[in-house]
């Protein structure tokens, strides 16, 4: 579940028909005026439009360490809010040497490659493969720009604007999609006392669309090369409404059940940062490059980092100097390269023809082509082992060529075959693991955060209402049995969206719906909403989630707490860049709370035996009061480390206040951590405590029991105006496809003043297993004070 999110959003894309024919408009007179304040910014976007490839035919060779590092988190809910803390999915690193030279080429000698996984799913590879990368290349743009997947564009080296990628600010008809206006400058004094000024160029779009990107670039006055750049997309690339926007009268789009089961379907750049270092007083050549995204599938989101620095060893402008000792690699290597190339062409043009499919003659053909290639791919993935076997037992070293870059250059590269040699290589040990992480995390995150405020936005132009259904507004709880919904959606800019939806549930037989205004910058945003619904009460589980509607039907279990709303408030999130960073909600409310009881029937069980029944014995939330709240709370989360190299912290702290019918104050605080021990164990604990102030109403007690805080006790059992509650486990994290463990919970709830006292403390045990690594577990639990039945239970997302 982990990694599906960037599945669907990458079968999804496959599923988008070809680009419309019109890739580029030219800009009107009107465009061309506006684009631009005054003359001195037109003539310096001209300038640095002709400067965009010079480079290329001066810089003729270099030597440089190369390291790049990825990292991947995990969440369900994706806000400070949600019940599900997140993951530390996998971390991979890889490091190696660069020689470079105008007459022979790329050579990459990896030097390392390790990583950790937590996940026994294999972790999506946004960069394309598994190897240090190259820092620059004949025809490379200096902005890298990344498609929404984070790979790099194909349309950085082309001259023309391109809609059908991330449209380049300086590309030659780019004012028919940006404004541009020179910021700020600033001196950089070198060894030899010469000065090199700076001054930075600043890009809006002109629409609020998923392909412009909201910029900062710095560019040496002097020859108008690349400094420094910070950018993000203007708006988050929104899959379903892309597929709806390409495709033309007649054509096929995704399966239906996709669409269905993935929404909101949404990659998000929340920003790219790039550092270029000066060499040999001369040239300009990539230091740091990063991109910090995120992608969400329902309640699925994943955070992805990509960190890339460069060290040069040597940069040499004279050609008779270039670096002359690139091997040559073998020439059935190569041969296998070409294979690979031809193949991977007809597969890709194979999965394109069938959008055109019509017929049961036009299937049949496509799926003999299908059976035709499939076995050219067999043989060809035959001879590639025998080829990488016969390198091993000869050389040691194993030989590639990558033409991830792109047709403008093969790299030859030449990888150890002993993979305990690359996982220890001394490049880790030594200084640049440890010497170049502090740069990604610290060099530029104070820029990055004044170049894309929340101010710095696209222009305001309304976009078309998009509709939108789906799992997303379907789901099935106790007290509304089957809830239907569906949604319009606005892209505004500047910034701003909104989204109006309804749904109607069978249960209690009641109408609600919301109606937000929302303006995001990719790192934070502020929500204005007005509102009826039903909400959650508890602090854990994902009451309103796939898996507990699937509880809901499937064995007539629910183990939430809720209470209806209707009122307005007013939101502000916050998060950080990359896996693990802290996320900040504050919320300032004025709403009208009113009780809610159990309504549904139908499920399973129900159908076999009329008396297996949803829990009525359950105390709801406010089974006969009603009354004002008005209030605000702040929700924190946070997270460091790798659990499976070392120690992982994850924290969350809730408070609240409110006044009205009711007044009381009530805070808490999680603290997880994780360990990894020997033999492939993870020990994992939790610590858990709140209190309150004031007249608490019954909705805002703390609830414990269930399978989110104590397993094996009954859901609501303990309840009051305090709490604690620890839980600890032992599971064997990498053996396999399962993950079993064991645990052992406890807790308490009651009156704040016998928050010492531990009368009425429950203890439960149990053994369970996890699936993949993924969110979902199965787990059989009792209680041993007072003891108990065991009790069997699937349930997502897990506390640890």
């Amino acid at each position: 579940m982990w990694t599906t999110a960037l599945f669907l959003m990458l079968a999804a894309q496959d599923a988008v028909t070809q680009p419309p024919p019109l890739r580029h408009r030219p800009p009107t007179d009107a465009e061309r005026a506006s684009a631009y304040p005054d003359a001195a910014t037109r003539a310096f976007v001209a300038r640095a439009r002709a400067e965009r490839f010079r480079v290329d035919s001066t810089l003729n060779a270099y030597r440089a360490m190369s390291y790049e590092r990825l990292t991947l988190g995990g969440s369900v809910g994706g806000s400070a809010g949600s019940g599900g803390r997140e993951r530390l999915l996998g971390r991979r690193e890889t490091v190696g040497r660069v020689s470079w030279s105008r007459r022979d080429g790329a050579h990459l000698a990896m030097l390392g490659r390790r990583g950790v996984q937590n996940s026994r799913v294999p972790l999506p590879n946004p960069v394309g493969d598994q190897l240090a990368p190259i820092p620059w290349y004949p025809g490379m743009d200096a902005l890298w720009l990344p498609t929404p997947t984070g790979a790099p564009s194909s349309s950085g080296g082309k001259a023309q604007a391109d809609t059908t990628d991330l449209v380049h600010p300086l590309a030659v008809g780019s004012e028919s999609y940006y404004t541009f206006a020179l910021g700020d400058s600033a001196v950089i004094t070198l060894p030899d006392a010469r000065r090199i000024v700076l001054r930075e160029l600043r890009t809006r779009p002109r629409q609020p669309r998923w392909n412009l990107s909201v910029g900062s670039y710095w560019f040496d006055t002097e020859r108008l090369q690349l400094v420094r750049a910070i950018y993000r997309l203007s708006v988050p690339y929104d899959v379903w409404t892309e597929v709806d926007n390409t495709l033309a009268a007649g054509e096929k789009g995704p399966p239906w059940y996709l669409k269905f089961l993935a929404q909101p379907l949404k990659g998000e750049l929340q920003a790219v940062t790039l550092e270029y270092g000066l060499y040999e007083n001369r040239f300009w050549l990539p230091r740091v490059r990063r991109v910090d995204g995120s992608v969400k599938a329902g309640p699925l989101q994943l955070a992805v980092t990509i960190e890339q620095g460069f060290r040069y060893t040597e940069v040499n402008a004279v050609a008779d100097n270039a670096v002359a000792d690139i091997p040559t690699i073998p020439a059935a290597n190569l041969a296998l390269r070409a294979s690979f190339d031809t193949l991977d062409g007809l597969w890709r043009q194979l999965w394109r023809d069938r959008r055109a499919l019509r017929t049961r003659d036009d299937t049949a053909a496509w799926d003999a082509r299908r059976v035709v290639l499939d076995s050219a791919w067999a043989r060809y993935s035959a001879r590639a082992t025998a080829q990488r076997n016969a390198d091993c037992q000869a050389t040691g070293v194993r030989y590639l060529t990558s033409t991830r870059l792109g047709t403008r250059l093969t790299t030859r590269i030449a990888v150890p075959c002993d993979s305990v040699q690359l996982a220890n290589a001394p490049e880790f040990a030594g200084g640049l693991f440890a010497e170049r992480a502090p740069v990604y995390a610290s060099a530029m995150d104070e820029a990055t955060r004044e170049a894309l405020g929340l101010d710095v936005q696209a222009a305001f132009a309304p976009q078309r209402i998009t509709w939108h259904t789906g799992l997303e507004y379907l789901r099935y709880n106790r007290v509304e049995a089957l809830s239907v919904g569906a949604a319009l959606r606005q892209q505004l800019g500047a910034g701003w969206s909104w989204e109006a939806n309804a749904r109607g549930s069978l249960g209690d037989r009641q109408l609600n719906g919301e109606l937000f205004a929302t303006r995001t910058n990719g790192g934070g945003d502020v929500t204005v909403a007005g509102y009826r619904r039903l909400v959650q009460a508890d602090d854990y589980g994902l009451a309103f989630g796939p898996v507990a509607s699937l509880q809901s039907v499937g064995r007539a279990l629910d183990e939430q707490f809720y209470y209806r709303a209707a009122g307005g408030e007013l939101t502000r999130r916050y998060s950080g860049r990359g896996a693990g960073a802290l996320r900040l909600e504050t919320r300032l409310f004025g709403e009208w709370q009113e009780g809610v009881g159990t309504q549904a029937e139908l499920s399973l069980p129900w159908l076999v035996n009329r008396s297996r029944t949803f829990d009525r014995g359950v105390v709801d939330t406010l089974p006969h009061l009603a009354g004002r709240a008005v209030g605000g709370s702040l929700r924190l989360l946070a997270a460091r480390g790798a659990e499976d190299a070392g120690w992982r912290l994850g924290s969350a702290w809730r408070l609240e206040g409110v006044a009205g019918t009711w007044r009381y104050l009530r805070a808490a605080a999680d603290l997880s951590l994780q360990r990894a021990l020997p033999g492939r164990v993870r020990v994992s604990t939790t610590v858990s405590g709140g209190t309150s102030t004031g007249g608490l109403p019954t909705h805002r007690l703390w609830n414990l029991g269930g399978w989110q805080t104590v397993r094996g006790v009954r859901a609501g059992s303990l309840r009051g105006e305090a709490y604690w509650m620890s839980r600890a486990e032992l599971t064997w994290a990498r053996s396999g496809w399962w993950q079993p463990g064991r645990f052992a919970d406890a807790g308490w709830a009651g009156a704040r003043g016998d928050l010492s006292r531990s009368d009425g403390a429950r203890l439960s045990v149990g053994g369970g297993v996890g699936v993949f690594g993924l969110p979902i577990r199965l787990d059989a639990a009792r209680a041993l004070e007072p003891a108990s039945r065991w009790q069997v239970n699937v349930y997502a997302p897990i506390r640890f």
